[in-house]
Formats: C-alpha cells, structure tokens, sequence
C-alpha cells in the first residue's frame, strides 16, 4: 500500500475504506450496505488494516448508522494507528457542535482526526461558511479544542469544492470520481481546486460500476489522478479480497472506461434558464439505465422537480455538444414508466 501526506501532519494509505457498506439500520442510501454484525463487520475492517489501509472514512450515526461505534469495536485498542475521517449534514454553529459531540461518543474517542461538513452546496455554503455563526465556527473550535485534528468538505459541487479548497481552515475536499462523473472534478481543477487537499469518494459508483466493468480499471482510473486518497465502499470479506486483487493489479495506462450511458460526464458547465438540474437529472439517468434505478428515481422525485420546456439554450453551454433535452426527455420517460410498472420496485 503507498500512503500520501495529508496536511501538515497526517499519512493516509491511498486507498481509504469508505463504512457505508458495514452499516446497519434501515437507511435508504447509496451505496448498498449489509447490516452487518460487529464480530463480521471487526473481520473485515481488521483484513483491511492488515493489507495496509490506515484511513477510515464514516458519518454521524443519523447518516451512516452505527458505523462509527463498529469503527471502535475494531480499532479501539490501535486508535492511534488508524485516521478517521466522520463529517454531519450540519451547517449551523449549534449543530455541527452537537454532531462532534456524538460521533465522539459514538467512536468512544477523545479525538477525531477529520470532521467535516458533509455535502455542502451553492445553497447551505454561506451559513455554512459563516465564521460567526456557520458550522465552519464549530469546527474551528472543536480543533482548537483539540476534538479534531483536521476540518474537511464534502461537496458534489465543482465551483464549491475548489472555493472550499482556497480556505485555510479546510484541509480536505471530499469528491465523487469515477467514469460517470469525472468532469465534477476536471471542473473543479479549472476552478482552482487544490489537488493536494483532494480526497475521492464513490469509485465504485455506488456500487453500479463493479457489474460494468474491471476494478483494477476502476481503481487505476481514480489514482492516475493523483488524489491523496480514494475511499472505496467494502462489505463482505468476497468484497475485500476482490478489491485487494484488484489494486495488486492497478496501472498507470487508464485514460478511458467506457460505460453504457455517460453522454454527461457531470462537469457542470451547463446552465437552464428555467431551472432544471441538469448535470443531476443526466447523473440520475445514467446510474437508472445502467442498474440503479430504485435509488435514482427515489432522488429524481425528491429533486428534480422543473420540467424542461425545449428551449435548447442549455445546448450552447455543453462541451460535449450532449443532446440534452433529449437526453431529460428520455430520463422523464424512464422514471414515469417505473412509476407505473410495480413490479420494478419490487
């Protein structure tokens, strides 16, 4: 396992183990989890530890369930040889101050190396951000406090993440990547993201992409970025023992993995006037139409709710000259017929 320098101070391997998989608890979340028992979930996050993986990525118990207490029940007698990276949907003062408090309790810990606001976006980042009253304050504190090591980011935003990246405060910035959504970062680095303070989320997409194509492909793809590091979402010990053959076998000559549906690489150059989300509408299009679809159409109703009217404006923006409104015609066609074929969602 080769390991990078995050910050000042802190050595991650360059593979980190993402914890939604060994959760358990009825959350409806992307990726899959297996409601894990402890003794199953210690095996496999020991396996982990043992082939070199020194870097736990996880969330407050309301998000990830009880992966932060599993977190201790494997590690609590070598805390200090392993990172942990926890974050909350928090954007207050009060709340992010209550998140530290729990996942501190939860991790039965007295620290935590990395805590972080999870998924901050163009709308929550001001009173995210507000060094008075925001969640930034609480962070700043709690550091202070010597409750966390390091504050971080996480984002599905490209101009967000490289604005994050420019604060002092925030050391990491917590991205997905992989072949359907590779231009959020591409975007992110026109923008001036911060490469050495980049960690990658969601390689597997979800948990899609091992069904499309090679790990070692997906493993290789990510790292020839050069992030700090790459969380991968591991749940059974066949799980594991595939991920290690595949990163055994990773190379530096990835520049492509074709996957069915990827007309939109989600680099989010695209505008509409009229307020549909274009970049989610497409993400959710091609994670339905290569498999996902119980997932995507559960968020394409929660969150995409402007109907695209034709104008075609959005087809001057797109550097890859995608057909859009066609592309949400057929997304919009796809849905409503899961809407209407029970048997689907079963």
């Amino acid at each position: 396992m080769n390991y990078n320098k995050l910050g000042n101070n802190i050595i991650v391997s360059e593979v980190g183990f993402g914890c939604i998989p060994i959760l358990s608890g009825p959350l409806d979340i992307m990726p899959r989890h297996f409601n894990l028992p402890i003794k199953e979930s210690t095996r496999i996050l020991e396996n982990a530890f043992d082939f070199g993986i020194n870097f736990y990525d996880t969330a407050i118990k309301s998000e990830y369930g009880d992966s932060e207490e599993k977190l201790f029940h494997a590690f609590g007698n070598k805390r200090q040889k392993i990172i942990i990276s926890s974050k909350a949907r928090e954007y207050s003062y009060s709340g992010m101050k209550l998140a530290i408090e729990s996942s501190l309790k939860e991790l039965r810990s007295d620290y935590i190396d990395i805590y972080g606001i999870h998924q901050i976006t163009p709308k929550n980042h001001i009173q995210s951000l507000d060094i008075s009253t925001g969640a930034i304050k609480a962070l700043i504190d709690a550091k202070k406090e010597g409750k966390i090591r390091m504050i971080s980011v996480g984002t599905h935003f490209s101009e967000t993440a490289a604005m994050c990246s420019k604060i002092p405060e925030i050391e990491m910035i917590q991205l997905p990547y992989n072949p359907l959504e590779h231009g959020l970062f591409d975007t992110a680095l026109e923008y001036g993201l911060d490469i050495k303070k980049t960690i990658f989320h969601k390689i597997y997409g979800g948990g899609l992409l091992p069904s499309l194509c090679d790990l070692s492909d997906l493993i290789s793809y990510a790292l020839k970025q050069n992030p700090i590091s790459v969380f991968i979402g591991i749940g059974t010990m066949i799980e594991f023992n595939q991920f290690k053959d595949a990163y055994n076998q990773k190379r530096n000559d990835i520049d492509k993995i074709d996957i069915p549906f990827n007309e939109c690489n989600r680099c989010q150059k695209c505008h509409c006037n009229h307020g549909v989300n274009i970049s989610l509408v497409l993400r959710l299009r091609a994670y339905a139409m290569n498999g996902l679809h119980r997932w995507a159409q559960k968020a394409f109703h929660n969150n995409c709710t402007n109907e695209c009217v034709l104008c075609n404006e959005c087809l001057s923006y797109c550097p890859r000259h995608v057909s859009i409104p066609v592309l949400i015609k057929e997304a919009n066609l796809f849905f409503y017929k899961l809407d209407n074929y029970k048997e689907v969602l079963k």
